[in-house]
Parts: structure tokens; C-alpha cells; sequence
């Protein structure tokens, strides 16, 4: 559960990331590499999960169990992907740096002399 717990985290976070990393022509397409990286590392990680599991079985009781030594080979892999996708995501850039710009109301004056979110910095007709 735990597991589930961080990926979700991770899931709603990465693309967060992605869209303050890219220029925002281009946000759509860095999203959908992010969804089809994330599709294929979670294939490919069922994929070394079941070979490295399926080839470590011991005969024991009348049935067949994964050794412990399979499981900690798993956990390694898994430990060594993190540290690589962790030394990718340092080389991810900064944030974009935005520059405010005042907002003008030119014409959005409505009645008492509000602007539109009901501010009284527009002067009244």
C-alpha cells in the first residue's frame, strides 16, 4: 500500500513538473513522452520483476516458492533504477522564470466602479 501511495504521489507530480520545465508550446508534447515513458517503464518493470522471480524457485513441500535471493535482487533493481531515475531528474531545468505583467482592464468597467473581480481600482464613468 505504501508503494501505491508514492506512485500515486509521484504520478500527479511529475507532470507538474514537466509543464514548469518546457516552453508552453511545447507542453502537450513533453506530456505525452512522460505518459508513454511511464507506460513503458511500467511494462518493462513487470517484465524483470517476472523473469528474475520465475528463474529463482525452489522446490519445497510439494510446490514451487521464489527464494528469498530473488526477491533481494528485485529490491536491488529496483533500488538501482531510483537512484538512476533520481540523478535523471537532476538534470531536469530550473523553473521558467515568469514575468508579471499588470493585468489592463481597458473597458471592463462594470457598474460602481469595479473591475472585474470587484476591486474598486477602476474609476467610475
Amino acid at each position: 500500500m505504501l508503494t501505491a501511495i508514492g506512485t500515486a504521489l509521484a504520478y500527479g507530480a511529475v507532470p507538474a513538473i514537466i509543464m514548469r520545465a518546457v516552453p508552453v508550446a511545447e507542453t502537450a508534447a513533453a506530456n505525452s513522452l512522460n505518459t508513454l515513458a511511464r507506460t513503458l517503464g511500467t511494462a518493462s518493470c513487470s517484465a524483470v520483476v517476472v523473469a528474475i522471480t520465475s528463474v529463482a524457485v525452489v522446490e519445497m513441500a510439494g510446490g514451487s516458492h521464489t527464494t528469498a535471493l530473488a526477491y533481494a535482487t528485485v529490491f536491488a533493481v529496483g533500488a538501482i533504477a531510483a537512484l538512476a531515475a533520481g540523478l535523471v531528474a537532476l538534470t531536469i531545468p530550473g523553473r521558467r522564470r515568469m514575468v508579471p505583467r499588470p493585468m489592463q482592464l481597458e473597458g471592463a468597467a462594470i457598474a460602481g466602479g469595479q473591475d472585474i473581480a470587484g476591486r474598486n481600482e477602476v474609476p467610475a464613468p
